[in-house]
């Protein structure tokens, strides 16, 4: 929110600002409902002055529209497809050597910070109540935010990494991406996990349903605890391969850096061109 207060104050230049998510989703989940209420009108606030604020997803886009009256562009998030790549089952196997992780155990993995809004508490549940239960491992990467508040927690397979600094080899390593997000902008951890080529079980909220809607044979949407438990129980190594191959091949086409920076050197030029938003045209 600082940078955006800074330069929502410059009147003699155009300034570009892109909307990681929507302020009311995050804050209410970090803060509390009074004082997120309080922290996300001021970072509205401050965005209704930016001269061209666009936006992570549609969904980003859509929500500030509603609240600000202000058509906001918006830009998918990317990531680098030729770093976060998929591995031969050879390096797979070095992967897991390197990370001390057992060759012959599935790995479902959640990457992201351990907080309330990520929701950490429903994977595990789902996935103690799932076939997977002694079969598998589920890794859990990323800074602890929040207790995590589970009963009889099984330690033996369910590991916290805490935070990572080699992401890649985890995502290289695992067999299925897990998230349970209540609010995201557009998850570069998902479209990272997936680029890597692991398949997707996502909550159903709109940025989860927007990548798998370009990626419709990559993973599943759940709405619920025993929806996941139900996906878990169905899935099967088998399966889980089909759906990273087109985990890798949709996040290639429709989500990379690639083609995330060509619009948006796109909206540069216009933007010079102009001398303004080309909102306001």
């Amino acid at each position: 929110m600082r940078p955006d207060g800074l330069f929502s104050v410059l009147k003699e230049v155009p300034v570009i600002s892109s909307v990681r998510n929507y302020p009311g989703d995050e804050y209410l989940h970090r803060l509390g409902v009074p004082l997120g209420k309080a922290v996300a009108a001021i970072h509205i606030h401050f965005m209704k002055r930016i001269c061209v604020p666009v936006a992570c997803s549609d969904y980003v886009a859509m929500r500030y529209g509603e609240k600000t009256g202000i058509p906001f562009l918006h830009i998918d998030n990317g990531v680098d497809t030729e770093l976060f790549q998929p591995v031969s089952p050879a390096l797979k196997k070095e992967r897991r050597e390197e990370l001390g992780l057992d060759l012959r155990k599935f790995f479902l993995l959640y990457s992201g910070a351990l907080s309330k809004r990520k929701n950490p508490e429903l994977l595990i549940r789902a996935f103690m109540k799932s076939r997977w239960g002694d079969k598998a491992i589920l890794v859990l990467a990323g800074e602890m935010k929040d207790p995590i508040r589970v009963r009889n927690l099984p330690r033996s397979n369910i590991q916290f990494t805490g935070p990572v600094k080699n992401i890649l080899s985890w995502y290289q390593a695992s067999d299925l991406l897990l998230s349970a997000s209540h609010a995201e902008g557009l998850p570069n951890a998902v479209l990272e996990g997936m680029s890597c080529g692991l398949p997707a079980f996502l909550s159903d909220i709109p940025p989860h349903s927007h990548i798998l809607a370009h990626c419709p044979d990559a993973g599943a949407l759940f709405q619920s605890e025993e929806d996941l438990v139900r996906l878990l129980d169905k899935v099967d190594r088998t399966e889980a391969e089909s759906m990273g191959k087109a985990a890798s091949k949709g996040v290639r086409c429709h989500f990379s850096a690639e083609k995330m920076s060509l619009e948006f050197q796109d909206l540069y030029r216009k933007v010079i061109a102009a001398g303004e938003s080309p909102n306001h045209e």
